[in-house]
């Protein structure tokens, strides 16, 4: 019933633009959602048809999250899936042809669900995620992530909203998890990014 576009990337002159595609009413959860992707390799001057990323059926996929390792060439795309906006499955696929072709998902729960204050609620985004450029950690991919402990059935300020990132120093091999940020404003949907003088603000 409508596209909902979550994340943009652009590696030399290839664009790539990712979307939900929701069925029934559009709503965040308790629906079908497909990701699609459109590609274009002339800077965005003209884009190829929409492609349906070929994941599992029948699921509530959402939060498609796209990093780029400059450092060896491979693309990066989080996506989730959230069948009752209570517990998400949290994936991560990577592509070494700009989005021609995509590696099976691997699951990446274990990395968000470590420590006794685990949080069973987690989404990546929106938007995509940095390869740090300068400093003692250029290299390291940095993606944000925002977390829920309760239902949306309660008052936004009981929810139990905070941020935190996923990082990787081996290249998308493994991936860490930073402490929990902004619980005390409810931080949930951020960016992040590099500044010119190697500060990465959220």
């Amino acid at each position: 019933s409508l596209f909902h576009v979550f994340g943009l990337i652009a590696v030399k002159n290839v664009v790539l633009v990712f979307a939900e595609a929701r069925e029934g009413d559009g709503g965040d959860a308790h629906g079908l959602h497909d990701i699609w992707m459109r590609r274009s390799e002339d800077g965005g001057r003209s884009f190829e048809a929409t492609i349906r990323l070929d994941l599992e059926k029948g699921c509530c996929w959402t939060n498609p999250v796209p990093v780029y390792d400059e450092v060896i060439g491979r693309l990066f795309l989080f996506y989730s899936d959230n069948p009752d906006n209570l517990h998400t499955r949290n994936f991560v696929s990577y592509s070494d042809d700009f989005g021609k072709s995509w590696s099976e998902g691997q699951q990446v729960n274990q990395f968000m669900e470590e420590g006794e204050d685990a949080l069973p609620f987690h989404l990546a985004g929106p938007g995509h995620g940095i390869c740090i450029k300068k400093g003692d950690y250029a290299g390291r991919l940095v993606v944000p992530v925002w977390h829920r402990q309760f239902n949306v059935d309660r008052e936004p300020t009981k929810r139990g909203y905070c941020i935190s990132a996923l990082y990787s120093e081996d290249h998308g091999q493994t991936w860490e998890h930073t402490a929990l940020l902004g619980q005390e404003i409810m931080a949930n949907e951020s960016r992040i990014e590099e500044t010119e003088d190697g500060l990465i603000w959220v």
